[in-house]
């Protein structure tokens, strides 16, 4: 009698459940977080990126570089604006299509609210599915300056490499000095919106072009292009930022020069004919610290628009 209970309570024990099944254990990762992003898959995510944020006479600058690193990429987020002077280290988790951005520090001469490391500052997502370039952000912890920009949208561009921008008599890129916004937007070179204008005088950077590369407009006619402390564009003739003013003058043995405004360092003058200038702006140690093409006057003003 004993085995016969003991066969029977195994017999039921063994029959299929009649209630729900159990939910098996979830990933605290889902494909939506962005904990969950692995190390990158894709190299194209590493470079430089650029957003300009303009409203009326605010404009809001911010620049992410991106190096590949041993577990993702390592980089720096700065942001400039009125009241705003951000200075972050970052990090980047990729899963291919997704790049999470995340904070992991301060640098020196960070000003404003300090996001928490760890948090994810915005998530650059590809449209074509290939990485970057052409990619939408998606503002996470970091807040847009400016109240009515969208959530998820077109903002940060891929800048271009600075090979393909080298500076010539004629301009740099497909920018070439004198063209209109229309002919240069004809020709490949579309312009991001113009900053703060000082009567006709404004600035605007190539999209796509490379950083620190800027765009004097007097009007809609392209004046004046420049390479600034940052930028790795260099001329022709291989001369760019940290270069000294002895390769300078190897590379053009006619300039003239003439004292600096503001520093010890000098203007370096070199005439292109039909009323243009290469002009070298170099440093007390007589390094070359900018540069620009342009036509005259434009060129030579010292302070741009102001």
């Amino acid at each position: 009698m004993r085995l016969v209970l003991l066969i029977l309570i195994a017999l039921v024990g063994c029959q299929p459940s009649t209630g729900p099944a159990p939910t098996p254990p979830q990933s605290e990762a889902t494909p939506t977080d962005e904990s969950a992003l692995e190390p990158e898959r894709l190299m194209t995510w590493a470079g430089d990126y650029l957003y300009e944020e303009a409203e009326d006479r605010f404009t809001f600058l911010y620049a992410l570089h991106l190096d590949p690193s041993a577990d993702g990429f390592d980089g720096t987020l700065d942001v400039d604006g009125w009241q705003t002077h951000k200075r972050l280290s970052v990090r980047g988790a990729s899963d291919g299509d997704r790049l999470a951005v995340i904070a992991t520090g301060t640098r020196p001469d960070h000003t404003g609210e300090t996001p928490a490391v760890g948090d994810t500052l915005f998530v650059l997502e590809s449209v074509s599915g290939e990485g970057a370039p052409d990619v939408v952000t998606r503002w996470r912890s970091l807040e847009p300056s400016l109240p009515d920009t969208p959530r998820l949208g077109v903002a940060f561009d891929r800048l271009g490499a600075p090979a393909d921008w080298a500076m010539t008599p004629r301009g740099a890129g497909n920018l070439v000095i004198g063209m209109t916004l229309d002919q240069a937007r004809a020709a490949g070179a579309e312009l991001s919106a113009r900053g703060v204008a000082q009567g006709d005088c404004a600035y605007a950077r190539p999209l796509g072009g490379p950083k620190d590369l800027g765009v004097m407009l007097i009007g809609d006619r392209v004046a004046r292009i420049e390479a600034w402390s940052d930028s790795e564009v260099r001329t022709d003739t291989g001369i760019g930022i940290g270069s000294t003013e002895a390769e300078v003058r190897r590379a053009y043995p006619d300039l003239t020069a003439e004292p600096h405004v503001y520093t010890d360092g000098q203007y370096l003058n070199v005439d292109l004919g039909d009323e243009r200038q290469l002009v070298f702006e170099t440093d007390e140690a007589g390094v070359v610290s900018s540069f620009r093409v342009g036509s005259l006057p434009e060129v030579g003003w010292v302070e741009g628009c102001s």
